[in-house]
Order: C-alpha cells, then sequence, then structure tokens
C-alpha cells in the first residue's frame, strides 16, 4: 500500500505559540517596544523605586508630645527590609517591563500593590495610635503622626502600580 501517515492539522491548535491570561498575551516572543511612553513610564517606576528605598530610611510614624519630637520609627523599624527588597525586584523588572514584556509589566504592577498594602494595612492603622511607643502612658498628650516615610512610601506603591498598568495600556494601544 501507498498511503501516506496522517498528518497533523492546525484545526484546535494555536498556530503562533502565544497563551493568553485575562486577554492579555503572556508570550514572552510577543513583547512589543513601548517607545518614548515606556520610558517615560520606566522612569516613574524608577522614581518609585528611589522613593521606597528613602522610605525605608525615613520616619514613617512620629510620636510628639507637645511640641516636641519624642521618638521616630522609620520604614526599618516599621517592616525591615519589606521595601528594599520589593525596590530591588522592581528595579530587576523595569527594563523587561520598559522592553515590552507584559509578564514584567504585571510585576512591576504587583510590587505597587505590594507596597501599598504595607503602607495601608500595616502603617496607616498606627498612624494615630500613640500606643506603638512604650512611654506613651507616661504623657497625656503624647499623640502619633504621619511622617514624610508614610507619604513616601505611598508615593512609590502609587507609582509602581501606575507605571505597570500604564506600561500594560501602551502594550495593549500598540498592538491594536
Amino acid at each position: 500500500m501507498s498511503a501516506s501517515e496522517p498528518e497533523a492539522t492546525q484545526d484546535y491548535s494555536n498556530k503562533n505559540g502565544t497563551r493568553t491570561f485575562a486577554g492579555w498575551r503572556v508570550s514572552g516572543s510577543d513583547s512589543v517596544p513601548l517607545g518614548a511612553p515606556g520610558a517615560l513610564l520606566g522612569a516613574l517606576a524608577l522614581a518609585g523605586v528611589i522613593l521606597c528605598v528613602a522610605a525605608t530610611f525615613t520616619p514613617v510614624i512620629e510620636i510628639v508630645v507637645l511640641t516636641a519630637r519624642k521618638a521616630t520609627y522609620t520604614g526599618m523599624d516599621r517592616h525591615s527590609v519589606a521595601l528594599l527588597l520589593i525596590g530591588a525586584f522592581a528595579l530587576a523588572v523595569i527594563l523587561g517591563a520598559a522592553r515590552g514584556a507584559q509578564p514584567a509589566m504585571l510585576a512591576l504592577a504587583a510590587c505597587g500593590v505590594a507596597v501599598l498594602l504595607i503602607a495601608i494595612l500595616g502603617d496607616l492603622p498606627h498612624l494615630d495610635d500613640a500606643g506603638v511607643w512604650p512611654r506613651a502612658d507616661s504623657f497625656e498628650d503624647a499623640r502619633a503622626q504621619a511622617g514624610t516615610g508614610y507619604f513616601l512610601e505611598t508615593a512609590a506603591g502609587v507609582l509602581l502600580f501606575a507605571s505597570g498598568v500604564g506600561m500594560l495600556l501602551v502594550a495593549r494601544g500598540r498592538r491594536s
């Protein structure tokens, strides 16, 4: 018999090899350079990384008695090296995200969410709580207030999240 072997057909296979997750293409070979908007969003993400580092070493919560600052708690005191680790990871994915890799863009947005969760869930409930200071019971007028570090970490989270989502939107617009 001279019948040929059956061959595979393209009926149910993915022709270009890309996968989708919630409508977004996630293949690395599918990246689209973002050009000037990507560079601008990458610069914003870099600013977010710098703010993460700055927030680690600046006061997040300040304890004030009347007009005197009695105690300060930095980002390092409040959550150890978490902001530094998130900032380092964000720094590692900025280049890939600016070049158009969508998994890196998602990771960048996730870094922003992580920093915002630290600020909102970890620090916000204690901004008005003088009880974080062990000697608060000794002073009637002791009060806690947000320090510069709290605003820096919140801005860092917003910048990282906005740049990741912005890059995803630019990539989707260039693909269409």
